[in-house]
């Protein structure tokens, strides 16, 4: 999968195992060391059990922070390439997502099926961008060409 962005760019940081630079490291150390740079750089604290959270208002953050809307819905706009073979041909999809919608899909493919291209791009378009959404789209089709490429769709990270 290639996507582009249109935002603002992230900041590149390196990523490690700390374990390579300290084997000795084990969680609760690392926790020790947490707790101790936590307090350094903000006070004294107490931490909390998991008795003392409130499990509604937890519940609740957690639908909100899973939901389409907070995932996508105020993205910048993005494109995103995918590319698979399949047992029908070979298929290049191009998306053009903006607020989270695919505003524009192009499809390109060497199919015996002359109709599959521009199915594929009736049905993206104007989709939820998701791998549940495309897929569910796709699939709800019927076509067995569609339920493919579904299938790779869902195997994709979204």
């Amino acid at each position: 999968m290639k996507l582009e962005s249109k935002g603002v760019k992230s900041v590149v940081s390196r990523v490690t195992n700390l374990g390579l630079y300290n084997p000795a490291l084990t969680v609760e150390t690392m926790k020790q060391a947490l707790m101790e740079a936590f307090e350094a750089e903000y006070g004294v604290y107490e931490p909390h059990s998991w008795d003392q959270i409130d499990k509604a208002k937890l519940e609740q953050k957690r639908q909100t922070y899973a939901s389409w809307d907070w995932k996508f819905g105020t993205t910048p706009s993005f494109n995103v390439s995918l590319e698979n073979r399949f047992e029908f041909g070979c298929l290049e999809l191009l998306l053009n997502v903006q607020n989270g919608i695919v505003t524009s899909a192009v499809c390109y493919t060497d199919a015996m099926d002359a109709n599959l291209a521009k199915r594929v791009e009736e049905l993206l378009t104007g989709c939820n961008y998701g791998g549940g959404a495309l897929c569910a789209r796709l699939t709800g089709s019927g076509g067995e060409d569609e339920k493919a490429i579904a299938a790779f769709l869902s195997q994709q990270t979204f």
